[in-house]
């Protein structure tokens, strides 16, 4: 993870994006610890805006907060992973249909070609 360039927002929404990135990029796996003075070290950022993007991560079910017993990224239930994937099948088809009813015959072509390849 890189440290938080300065950047309009404020150092707790640029943490809380950082951190929302990489555990939905998996950089952080799901049940991995997370600790706070790693965070801070590798983001170069005090405790305070990491404490307040854990906290919004909580709230938004990306992590699991156990007093005295640290914070962890969440895990997925085989339900949500289910769900994700109707979701994710769901709006391909869609995009699919939509691409289907503009696409040109030299496009098609061109998609033909890239899919031999």
């Amino acid at each position: 993870m890189k440290t938080i360039e300065p950047s309009l927002g404020s150092l707790a929404q640029r943490t809380y994006s950082t951190l929302r990135d990489a555990i939905i990029n998996l950089q952080f796996k799901p049940g991995e610890l997370i600790r706070k003075s790693e965070l801070c070290a590798s983001l170069g950022v005090s405790r305070s805006p990491i404490s307040e993007a854990i906290s919004r991560l909580a709230q938004e079910g990306l992590v699991e907060v156990f007093p005295q017993a640290g914070t962890y990224v969440a895990r997925f239930s085989m339900d949500e992973i289910r769900e994700g994937a109707f979701i994710r099948e769901a709006l391909e088809l869609a995009a699919i249909e939509r691409l289907g009813r503009q696409i040109s015959q030299e496009q098609i072509v061109l998609l033909r070609r890239n899919i031999r390849i």
